[in-house]
């Protein structure tokens, strides 16, 4: 089975992630490789309006003010991330 190494991370983060696997009654490990798999279960935003741009070209329709909404959220996520890591998640 592969495996992930990951280097410098924010010992407030782990901290976090160690308190919450003994919360969970689980290792770091599993609960870290729980968490993993919940995360690339989850479409990214990207796959999202891709997905809703190909429902468009295809005749598909929402409301006007949807666009508009995905990427308020979108903006709010980042900059929820950008506050709490400082910097985004999805690496750009």
């Amino acid at each position: 089975m592969p495996n992930v190494l990951i280097r410098n991370l924010n010992p407030e983060v782990h901290a976090t992630l160690a308190r919450r696997a003994a919360e969970a009654g689980q290792s770091l490990q599993q609960y870290v490789t729980e968490q993993l798999t919940i995360i690339a279960g989850r479409p990214t935003m990207a796959e999202v309006i891709d997905r809703i741009e190909t429902r468009l070209a295809r005749g598909g329709g929402v409301s006007e003010g949807a666009a508009d909404t995905v990427e308020i959220i979108h903006q709010e996520r980042d900059a929820h991330d950008d506050a709490k890591f400082g910097h985004r998640l999805d690496g750009e």
